[in-house]
């Protein structure tokens, strides 16, 4: 690639010339080829279709953090009730209480996690 200086009159020529026909064009449009421009520019309308879309992609992963975010909460509780003193009076019990506990946290979150349903909803 050939690199060209050009003379600083020829490059001042030339945006005198691009200055001029943009002076040019803003000088013959009306308030009304205004208004067409700021119509064609408009996305107040796509704006809310977009919305709306991002809504209904995000819809299902919000679900499973709120359901993730629910499970570590009842862990938690859970986990407190099982170790106060007067709840266990043996390891055993104890045990069986923990073991029901994660039995039913478990099916709570698979069904937490369970697409199927809201997968039919969004087919393409």
């Amino acid at each position: 690639m050939r690199n060209e200086h050009y003379p600083a009159r020829a490059l001042a020529i030339v945006l005198l010339a691009v200055m001029f026909l943009e002076g040019m064009v803003f000088g013959v449009t009306t308030a009304d080829d205004v208004m067409v421009g700021i119509q064609v520019l408009d996305m107040s309308t796509a704006m809310a279709t977009t919305k709306a879309d991002v809504v209904s992609v995000f819809e299902p992963m919000v679900n499973v953090v709120t359901g993730i975010d629910q499970f570590y909460h009842m862990a938690a509780a859970e986990t407190y009730y099982l170790l106060e003193d007067n709840i266990v009076n043996n390891l055993v019990t104890m045990v069986e209480d923990i073991n029901k506990f994660y039995d039913l946290a478990s099916q709570e979150f698979t069904y937490a996690l369970d697409f199927s349903e809201s997968a039919s909803a969004y087919s393409y």
